[in-house]
């Protein structure tokens, strides 16, 4: 993974879902992330076994990654239409809820393969790329690994050029899921 620190960001232009709900059929990363920092991060699938709490806590922070003037968009190589699905399916339900962060639809999986998180099932590791405001990836993390679930304690600093975002993984302290599982 080392081979994209300090380089440009892979480009990528395809159909998402958007924070706000509409469906468009070209999102580019670059236009989107104009004069801004960025957050481009990879999960395996929509709907799966793998519980969605990283995604519901990522979403939970939204404000604070706007104040910091950060575009945060979601990669799975699941289409655009089932991003929307899940956003709109109660967490309750196994969904994750109308997050407010952009979802991108990686079906052909060239973003996966652009940032090197394609596992040898054809689905992305999990992975989070910082973008800095000059297009550069300063800091890349990508687990593996593939798990079930998240340690309760883990937490990882991501650093942007100029400000430090914290992220909480996995189960909260009461040891209960964001999504009601255990």
């Amino acid at each position: 993974m080392g081979v994209l620190v300090g380089k440009p960001a892979p480009d990528f232009e395809v159909a998402a879902v958007l924070g706000t709900g509409e469906i468009v059929d070209s999102y580019k990363r670059s236009e989107a992330m104009q004069g801004k920092y960025g957050l481009v991060f990879f999960y395996p699938l929509d709907f799966t076994f793998v519980c969605p709490s990283e995604l519901i806590a990522l979403d939970h922070r939204m404000d604070k990654f706007r104040e910091l003037g950060v575009e945060v968009v979601a990669v799975s190589i699941d289409s655009q239409f089932t991003h929307n699905a899940w956003r709109n399916t109660a967490i309750k339900d196994g969904g994750i809820g109308a997050v407010t962060y952009t979802m991108a639809g990686d079906v052909n999986h060239d973003i996966c393969r652009a940032y090197d998180v394609e596992s040898a099932g054809g689905v992305a590791f999990r992975g989070a790329f910082l973008i800095d405001k000059a297009r550069v990836l300063p800091r890349v993390s990508v687990a593996r690994r593939r798990r079930r679930g998240r340690p309760q304690t883990r937490r990882s600093k991501r650093r942007s050029a100029k400000h430090a975002v914290i992220f909480q993984r996995g189960t909260p302290p009461t040891g209960r899921c964001a999504c009601g599982s255990s």
